[in-house]
């Protein structure tokens, strides 16, 4: 996992330390990236650029441990994408859903890897404030002007592989909400991926290459292979068949 940059820390040197873990890992185990963490991204070619009215909230303070979470905010909604990735993780029901927003940098072109990711997610509309009079109106930015976040991408997801979850909000702030949570359904993608199985294939199977390579080389002449009626041959039969063809033929 890749997280935001935290305040007090060198930024120089961490963001080289991400970027370096970034080239070396991406395609090679599953990797979350928060925040932050998105705009390492351009270490892969991507480009980051300016959003406008996306930092209007205090820094989301997070205590696992505790659990506590402070600063949470909704701010703007948060529009699900409309591909294959998507719809793997939050099903075909995919409505828009309220998410924090403390971030001044975001995705803005994908560059040559646009065809290794999906777009999973852009932002919406700003979460409006329900007023006691029972009118509403826009959240307000930190200079008091109404809110009108500027659309960008928000998560962006490999396609094949071992997943890499780019998640420009702080999904993790919403770990109370338990595992069938939209935040946390798109964080478990990468966090409970497992590889795929390889087919093993049966002895039956393993036996009917051998006996094809046999007819296409003719070296397994006077080698008697069969599966043996009721009694199903193992692989270690079939190898130890395959050590006897050897050396009858000088190997």
């Amino acid at each position: 996992m890749i997280p935001g940059v935290a305040s007090g820390q060198d930024v120089d040197a961490r963001r080289e330390f991400e970027e370096r873990l970034l080239k070396e890992f991406y395609g090679q185990k599953p990797m979350i990236l928060l925040c932050g963490g998105v705009w390492r991204l351009e270490a892969l070619g991507m480009k980051v650029s300016k959003v406008s009215h996306h930092l209007n909230a205090r820094m989301v303070n997070l205590n696992a441990e505790m659990g506590r979470v402070r600063y949470n905010t909704p701010i703007h909604m948060l529009l699900p994408g409309t591909g294959p990735v998507s719809e793997q993780i939050w099903g075909k029901d995919r409505e828009p859903f309220p998410v924090n927003s403390v971030h001044g940098l975001a995705l803005s072109d994908l560059g040559s890897r646009q065809d290794e990711f999906e777009v999973v997610g852009i932002s919406g509309e700003p979460v409006q404030i329900q007023e006691s009079n029972g009118g509403s109106r826009l959240r307000e930015d930190r200079h008091g002007n109404p809110m009108n976040s500027q659309e960008c991408i928000e998560a962006i997801v490999s396609i094949h592989g071992p997943p890499l979850v780019a998640v420009q909000w702080h999904a993790e702030a919403y770990f109370a909400e338990g595992e069938f949570s939209p935040h946390s359904k798109l964080l478990l993608h990468a966090a409970q991926w497992e590889p795929p199985t390889p087919e093993i294939p049966s002895a039956s199977q393993s036996l009917k290459e051998i006996r094809k390579f046999a007819r296409e080389h003719k070296c397994l002449s006077g080698v008697k292979l069969h599966v043996g009626g009721e009694r199903h041959r193992t692989k270690v039969d079939i190898v130890e068949d395959l050590k006897v063809a050897w050396a009858l033929h000088g190997g």
